[in-house]
């Protein structure tokens, strides 16, 4: 009986631990990615703790500028990327990766996100896969509270 509730109690730790190193990244972000070759997408992302104490969400991007011709008349759509991750609270290192979407108008990849969380923790800001190149540029704030 003493092995079973010191193995809760270990348990119990171990999430509240980790719910409390997520803490800092939970909730609402916005923000704007683009790439050297002129697109630029406006996005919203929500992240969530899973039981597990993994990060899940959601961006819910919006296509601003393309360079492309056959995409202007997409200007303004949205698509949904679902997304899975962790965040490291020692190097304020949010890493999240696309496991899916929902994009009717083909608008969007799903793409590898790794994201420095700021001192005062209302701003994310890093790089994307973007097709292999690294080149993606992404950059959140937190939106204000109404």
């Amino acid at each position: 009986m003493k092995k079973v509730c010191s193995f809760i109690l270990f348990i119990a730790i171990t999430l509240s631990s980790a719910s409390a190193q997520n803490e800092s990244v939970l909730g609402w972000w916005q923000g704007e990615w683009s790439d050297p070759g002129g697109h630029l997408f406006s996005f919203v992302l929500h992240l969530k703790e899973t039981e597990a104490g993994e990060l899940e969400g959601s961006f819910v991007w919006r296509l601003q500028k393309s360079p492309r011709e056959y995409e202007q008349p997409k200007l303004g759509l949205e698509a949904t990327e679902f997304v899975v991750g962790n965040y490291n609270p020692n190097t304020r290192t949010l890493y999240l990766r696309g496991t899916g979407k929902e994009d009717p108008n083909l608008i969007i990849d799903p793409d590898v996100y790794h994201l420095i969380l700021s001192k005062d923790e209302h701003r994310i800001e890093g790089k994307t896969n973007d097709h292999g190149t690294n080149q993606g540029k992404i950059w959140g704030i937190r939106p204000p509270r109404v």
